[in-house]
């Protein structure tokens, strides 16, 4: 394992191995770097651990709770499975144990059979915090195998460079979660996006984007404030039941005041939205309907609280915009003036992102620049406008062969002398047409998928091997056989630390010499200005000092500078003399140093002065 990490001495091992218990942390495991991992600590028991999900009931773990989009992080039993799968697949015979990591640290502070901690550049800090602890529970320390991350070519401008399952989460953003609904008593045109978020969720410049592209656009909120109007639907049962003292001077509902009386009690918010929901949902059909009359393909219901007051039963797809409560709490102050205490309330008041997420066909951020909302809405339409395309194209070839099957029954029902018809025509007309269910459409898209998946990895390693030099060359001990793809993994790992050490000697080199060309363009300047100096004053100090006692005065000035020279520069190379000259001139060779030494050298030769 040389040139693979960093190893710290003292764990023992089995024989021929340096480890016998490794223990990879859930960043590796979760953001697909257990291939790398997989190949180059193959012959050892691996312990990879995973963060574990949680139900919509409990609230989230701190291990998940700062994670990018960790609404859309998969359950913990889903990517235990994959993982495994991808295990058995890169090595069938590699020994590991997957452990829910349910805290930062999981089994690595409390195991007293590990030996092997396997790290990144970033999470070094955290494998000498696991030390640590381990030193606290009285076990000794574990080895530090440091590995580099894998770059991630096709990374975004909000994606981090490596290969991250944030990365991953956020292209998931703006494409199809689950299913749309399938209710025969929804007409499929026009065709209903529900839309929906919590305060300070961006769910309003999501729906002028969208409003934008083409959709029709229902404003719930104000289809919620012609509801309380005097003369508005609810507005006679709104007074009723909570009374005049919710009633400004000119007889219109105080929407503050009736909220202060309704927040925070249950019962009293019941009764409110038991009179104004089922009236807003009315006036959304009609709207609807309006959009139909206007020949509107699709139709987008911006409603706050659509899952909340049941909506869904009204569109084909819901769409939710997320955000993290610290962004969220953010603007909520910043918009409304709210104290931050208050904006909290006001969210834990409302759905969770997750209960938004659980129940969404599609999911949008607004976390980062408006841009990259742009790009997520414009993406989530022309997916919608393919999905559309699709549905339309199947309902057009369903009507051509119900037309076909029509006609043959017809055809089948006229006299056998007017039209005689063989057996097989008669088996053909009066076939049912198969008509392929949403179930086998998407077994055999994930078919499809799949088969690509595993071509494109096969491609992957064909390539590395036409890449990478060391792959050219067999191994006598293999024979001619085609190499594994653990070995091309390890001779791709290997070369790719080689052309970083080279790179790094290289770097280096040129810091040498760009630290000599400085030197010598010092050096240049000074010569320079002495020849222009004296050029310029050809006579100047003749018969006042000799040569030989100017001699006298630079021989002294240099002994003094030689000494110091001697004692801090090592000359055994060019290298290492190129390498202290510059800090011996820092420290040595100040104006005042320099002043100070030939004040010292005149006094000792003042006698040969005059």
């Amino acid at each position: 394992m040389p040139g693979q990490g960093t190893r710290r001495s003292g764990c023992g091992s089995a024989p021929g191995l340096p480890f016998n218990s490794v223990y990879c942390a859930s960043k590796f495991a979760v953001e697909g770097l257990c291939e790398s991992l997989a190949i180059v600590l193959q012959p050892f028991n691996i312990h990879c651990s995973l963060l574990n999900g949680r139900s919509l009931a409990s609230p989230p773990s701190r291990c998940l709770a700062d994670k990018v989009l960790m609404e859309l992080i998969e359950p913990y039993e889903l990517r235990a499975a994959k993982l495994r799968e991808f295990l058995e697949d890169v090595k069938p015979s590699l020994r590991y144990d997957i452990v829910p990591l349910v805290d930062p640290y999981g089994p690595s502070v409390t195991d007293p059979d590990l030996q092997c901690l396997v790290v990144s550049e970033e999470t070094r800090r955290g494998g000498e915090a696991v030390n640590k602890k381990r030193l606290e529970n009285g076990l000794p320390e574990l080895a530090l195998y440091e590995i580099l991350l894998m770059k991630d070519p096709d990374h975004s401008q909000n994606e981090e460079e490596k290969i991250s399952s944030s990365s991953l989460r956020q292209r998931l953003l703006g494409t199809l979660l689950r299913p749309p609904r399938q209710d025969p008593a929804l007409p499929s045109r026009p065709y209903v996006i529900g839309l929906t978020g919590g305060t300070g969720s961006g769910k309003t410049s999501i729906a002028k984007l969208l409003g934008h592209l083409g959709a029709f656009l229902i404003d719930a909120d104000k289809l919620g404030h012609a509801v309380y109007v005097p003369g508005g639907p609810a507005y006679e049962q709104v007074v009723a039941a909570f009374g005049a003292e919710i009633l400004n001077e000119d007889g219109t509902i105080n929407r503050k005041v009736l909220g202060a009386k309704v927040f925070g009690n249950q019962e009293q918010l019941k009764s409110l939205t038991d009179i104004v929901w089922p009236e807003m949902a009315r006036m959304v059909k009609e709207r609807i309907g309006e959009a139909d009359a206007q020949g509107k393909a699709v139709c987008v219901l911006d409603a706050a609280v659509l899952l909340e007051a049941g909506w869904q039963a009204m569109v084909h797809e819901v769409w939710a915009a997320v955000i993290p409560e610290e962004e969220a709490v953010k603007r909520i102050m910043a918009r409304d003036g709210l104290s931050e205490e208050a904006a909290r309330s006001r969210l834990r008041s409302q759905m969770t992102n997750s209960q938004r997420v659980e129940q969404a066909q599609v999911v949008l951020c607004t976390l980062w620049e408006p841009d990259v909302t742009r790009k997520q809405v414009e993406k989530a339409w022309d997916l919608l406008q393919q999905r559309l395309s699709r549905e339309r194209t199947l309902f057009m070839d369903n009507a051509r062969k119900g037309s076909i099957v029509s006609r043959a029954n017809s055809i089948g029902s006229t006299s056998a002398s007017s039209v005689p018809n063989t057996d097989d025509e008669d088996s053909d007309y009066q076939q049912e047409p198969y008509k392929e269910s949403y179930k086998d459409r998407r077994r055999r898209a994930h078919t499809q998928a799949e088969q690509k998946r595993r071509d494109a990895i096969k491609k992957g390693y064909d390539d590395l091997q036409a890449i990478v030099p060391t792959c050219e060359q067999q191994d006598f001990s293999i024979g001619s056989q085609k190499l594994s793809k653990a070995i091309v993994l390890q001779k791709t790992i290997d070369y790719i630390q080689f052309l970083h050490k080279e790179k790094k000697k290289q770097e280096e080199e040129v810091s040498t010499l760009r630290k000599d060309v400085m030197a010598l363009k010092i050096m240049k300047v000074n010569y320079e200005q002495i020849v222009k100096a004296h050029q310029d004053n050809p006579n100047e100090g003749k018969e006042q000092v000799s040569d030989e006692v100017k001699f006298n005065v630079f021989q002294g000035i240099m002994d003094s500078l030689f000494q110091s020279f001697n004692a801090s520069i090592s000359v055994t190379s060019f290298q290492e003399l190129s390498a202290c000259v510059f800090s011996w001139i820092e420290e040595h060779c100040k104006p005042q140093t320099l002043r100070d030494i030939v004040i010292g050298v005149l006094h000792q030769l003042k006698s040969q002065l005059y």
